[in-house]
């Protein structure tokens, strides 16, 4: 049996990737280069389910599922503002931004995507659903480099990084390689 490794994930906007990589940037005077390691530009997204493997042979049926869960939904009023770190900013793996809208409809996308998508996958449910894009993810910080980069968090806490409308959603399929993981867009579904 053939598996491709794939998410569902909303694109980001050129302009909302370059605001994040200057913040990127920023954040990188904070730490030395081998405690984080930064998303790339071209890999910058939201979220919505991670599926992990999925026989490749079930990709067409995946798309038609999410393609006629995602036409009833309509396009988004999205924006990018401020950090964030899982699980804490005492104990920070990972560093994003923050992406939310206005009318709260983010999170009830998201959970028409994971119904849509629970055939397919073994992966748990989230409990809690926090859209965000991954700025990077840290290694054994210690309690100076985490306290600094809290600080940074901190005065980038109202930090905007764009405003966009998401109209469609991708399914996302991710090779995992030594120079690290390659993304390849196989259907983008109108919302």
């Amino acid at each position: 049996m053939s598996v491709h490794r794939l998410f569902i994930a909303l694109p980001l906007p050129a302009h909302v990737k370059d605001a994040i990589g200057r913040a990127q940037e920023e954040l990188r005077s904070a730490l030395p280069a081998a405690r984080a390691r930064w998303t790339r530009r071209e890999q910058l997204h939201v979220t919505l389910k991670f599926l992990g493997n999925v026989d490749s042979q079930l990709v067409d049926e995946l798309t038609g599922r999410m393609t006629h869960a995602c036409a009833r939904f309509g396009p988004l009023q999205l924006h990018a503002r401020g950090l964030g770190m899982f699980p804490n900013p005492r104990r920070p793996r990972v560093i994003w931004a923050r992406v939310a809208d206005r009318h709260e409809r983010l999170g009830a996308l998201q959970r028409i995507v994971e119904t849509a998508a629970a055939a397919f996958t073994s992966e748990m449910p989230e409990a809690t659903f926090t859209g965000h894009a991954t700025l990077g993810r840290c290694t054994s910080l210690n309690r100076k480099e985490a306290v600094a980069l809290a600080a940074m968090a901190v005065e980038m806490e109202h930090r905007l990084f764009g405003d966009w409308q998401a109209d469609a959603v991708e399914i996302v399929r991710s090779e995992l390689g030594p120079g690290g993981s390659r993304h390849t867009v196989l259907a983008a579904l109108s919302l």
